[in-house]
């Protein structure tokens, strides 16, 4: 077996090899592969999704819902079929979780788990390697936030940055303290280095993401908090907007709320992982909030940033949710003044306690009551952002031409997805103001202002 620190100090370059990289899961995972990809690009290799024989393939698998975990599955393993040549380093919260499965679809699979992917930036030469790559340690033993640096030259409009990885809340139905272990922080320096530099790229808004990112810094000597961080983030920007990934309820304190109303270079959007309203619910999940909480929260983030947009994670059909259960769960999140919900059905994940909880309601039953929820979804969205028609706001580019018209889409600072019906002079990257047109579907029209 192939430890890391008999890697260190093997810098081999691979030229004119050619590799591809995919990301399946959240915005974490997605950071961390345009971070492998650079390392992949220095290290000699030309990356496109386009080549028909690859040498080398990554992917950071994801595992958050059986079903994502079954999607990662399937394709690596088609992957391994399409390229039977290439080597293929599975990597993430699958290949942490069930190395042994991965590699049992083909002989041209080696997994990196986590930790191991965290620790590949110290040498180039892990790309040589095809089979038995191990750390020698799991993510749950992992104390280290690990080595992989941020990449300028990413393949977005939005520049993400992680900050900060793993979880040690560990609520009942979640895997993710498995598979990524405990909560630990990147060094506040590092990662303000690193903000600068996205700035200095070009990037007209930097995205803080991490697993349990309202627990950054608890781990460091230094104590320093998430909202402390976020005032020395802002001492060093100059012209790009700060926005936040998900951040658990609990951590959103008036502090953090008062920081956001007074800088216009924080975004107005608070992506908040609710859950669940009814308290005996949020109890067996093992949340640490009730639901009078959360809708005391909302209102205090709406009472001082009356245009926020406020999104939510919404878990559907958890051990012991009835009708009553789901009802005070709807009928809360509908007066809640939430702009939006991302809605998903509870899925059993190995080892964790809610895996064997019982009354869990009929699949049947809960497909209806996802789809009723996210038909509020739409409805809340909708509302939202009928609020600002004929208003001016500050937005960026989110991606380029549409194949079907030619149209441009920009991101507003409340998170509104805007389609430009005229996007002549719109700086590909740098932020500029629009006009809100009318609302269409899940996005609305607008133009330059």
């Amino acid at each position: 077996m192939i430890t890391i620190p008999e890697l260190r100090g093997k810098d081999i370059i691979h030229s004119n090899k050619k590799g591809i990289v995919h990301s399946l899961g959240c915005k974490v995972s997605q950071v961390e592969t345009e971070s492998v990809a650079q390392l992949m690009r220095d290290a000699g290799y030309e990356l496109s999704d386009r080549h028909k024989d690859p040498d080398l393939i990554f992917v950071n698998t994801c595992c958050v819902t059986g079903r994502a975990e079954a999607k990662s599955r399937r394709f690596v393993g088609s992957l391994a079929k399409r390229f039977p040549s290439a080597r293929i380093i599975a990597a993430g919260c699958l290949a942490e979780l069930k190395p042994d499965n991965l590699q049992a679809l083909s002989p041209n699979i080696a997994c990196l788990g986590t930790y191991a992917k965290d620790c590949m930036a110290p040498t180039a030469s892990i790309f040589e390697y095809n089979d038995g790559l191990h750390t020698g340690i799991s993510a749950s033993g992992c104390g280290t936030f690990g080595f992989l640096p941020t990449p300028t030259d990413q393949n977005r409009a939005r520049a993400l940055i992680k900050i900060q990885d793993g979880c040690s809340q560990r609520c009942s139905y979640c895997i993710v303290p498995t598979t990524r272990g405990p909560s630990r922080s990147m060094e506040p320096d590092r990662a303000l280095e690193d903000i600068s530099r996205l700035e200095i790229a070009g990037f007209p808004e930097i995205v803080l993401t991490g697993i349990h990112l309202g627990a950054y810094g608890r781990d460091l000597s230094s104590k320093i908090g998430f909202d402390d961080f976020v005032v020395k983030a802002l001492g060093i920007l100059v012209k790009a907007r700060l926005r936040f990934s998900s951040i658990e309820p609990q951590e959103v304190s008036d502090k953090l709320i008062e920081i956001v109303a007074a800088d216009s270079r924080i975004c107005n959007h608070f992506h908040i992982p609710v859950q669940n309203m009814d308290d005996r619910i949020l109890v067996a999940m093992g949340r640490p909030y009730s639901s009078r909480q959360i809708e005391e929260l909302a209102a205090r983030i709406l009472g001082k940033i009356p245009d926020a947009c406020i999104g939510a994670d919404v878990m559907v059909g958890f051990p012991g949710e009835d009708d009553h259960s789901f009802k005070i769960t709807y009928d809360s999140l509908a007066r809640s003044g939430f702009g939006y919900l991302h809605v998903f059905p509870f899925s059993r994940r190995p080892g964790v306690p809610a895996s064997t909880m019982r009354d869990v309601p009929d699949r049947k039953v809960v497909a209806e009551r996802v789809t009723a929820m996210r038909l509020l979804s739409e409805r809340l969205r909708n509302t939202f952002y009928a609020r600002f028609v004929g208003r001016e706001l500050q937005a960026c580019i989110e991606s380029g031409q549409d194949s079907s018209g030619g149209y441009i889409t920009a991101r507003t600072d409340n998170y509104i997805l805007a389609r430009l019906i005229d996007a002549a002079g719109i700086p590909r990257r740098g932020l500029f103001k629009i006009v809100v047109e009318s609302v269409s579907d899940e996005l609305v029209l607008a133009k330059p202002a």
